[in-house]
């Protein structure tokens, strides 16, 4: 009777000790996946950002354009009737 309560104890110790060891191996992978995650919020927040001040630059490109452009069709207009005025009616 001891021996077959000895080979229980021995049964549930090894099942115990592999239970343990997926554990762990699980616990690894979650903290991989966890810093593979990380660095891709770090990565895409870094890419945000660099779109953001590429879409900032854009409009500022264009508002300034427009000014330019503005400017430029209001001094044709104004022009004294000149064969360029001409073109443009």
């Amino acid at each position: 009777m001891l021996e077959k309560a000895k080979q229980a104890l021995d049964t549930e110790k090894t099942n115990l000790v592999a239970e343990l060891e997926q554990a762990a191996t699980a616990r690894q992978d979650l903290e991989r996946r966890r810093k593979q995650s990380e660095q891709q919020v770090q990565e895409l927040t870094s890419r945000l950002a660099e779109t953001e001040r590429a879409k900032t630059d854009a409009s500022n490109k264009a508002a300034k354009l427009q000014v330019i452009f503005e400017i430029n069709l209001n001094f044709f207009i104004t022009l004294p009737n000149t064969g360029v005025c001409e073109v443009l009616r």
